[in-house]
């Protein structure tokens, strides 16, 4: 599909996605012939505590449907529309993706070794490891026009988007407590009946 459909796609699901309270998070469009999936992840605004609901999902399904249907935008063989959340795992692609999830940790991909591109405080040494290093997981301190700051191995280093091939959001479970006993030391009796003879 050509970048000028892509475009107008993602212009029209923006508006619809306002329209129904919630903001376009990404879009994809993948597959070939009629394999072809056009993938919707929406979000709800900053500062909504709920999450996206099913109903959010089909809202915009239908509105985007209807509106590509009108304007025929996607040529050739049928396709199919699927539209969901980012999931927790979500992945982070834009500027503002990261500064959504700012002080949480992250995990990114690089196209270079961290050594090729680190830039360190006057005087740090790049510890040795990062000239094998591609893959980082950490907080995310800051995020700039430029790029991203985190810290890895008790260092803050810059990284710019540009260096980055693939980052996602990871998701971190708190482990389940175990229930308190009022008195560990009382044990559940059962009461047994003789059976008559």
């Amino acid at each position: 599909m050509s970048e000028s459909a892509l475009t107008r796609i993602r212009s029209l699901a923006e508006d619809i996605c306002v329209r129904e309270n919630c903001r376009l998070y990404d879009l994809e469009f993948v597959g070939q012939g009629r394999q072809r999936v056009l993938r919707i992840y929406i979000d709800k605004v900053d500062g909504q505590e709920e999450s996206v609901s099913l109903d959010d999902c089909a809202k915009v399904s239908n509105g985007l449907s209807l509106q590509l249907d009108v304007e025929d935008i996607i040529p050739g063989d049928r396709y199919n529309l699927e539209v969901s959340s980012p999931g927790l795992d979500r992945k982070l692609s834009e500027p503002w993706h990261f500064q959504v999830v700012a002080g949480r940790n992250i995990r990114i991909w690089l196209g270079r070794n961290l050594s090729d591109f680190a830039v360190l405080g006057e005087g740090e040494e790049t510890p040795k490891r990062w000239a094998k290093c591609k893959r980082i997981e950490s907080v995310l301190k800051e995020v700039n026009d430029g790029g991203i700051s985190m810290v890895v191995d008790d260092k803050t280093v810059s990284i710019p988007f540009g260096e980055i091939e693939k980052a996602k959001l990871v998701v971190e479970f708190e482990a389940p407590q175990k229930p308190q006993k009022n008195n560990p030391r009382k044990k559940t009796q059962k009461k047994k009946t003789k059976k008559k003879r």
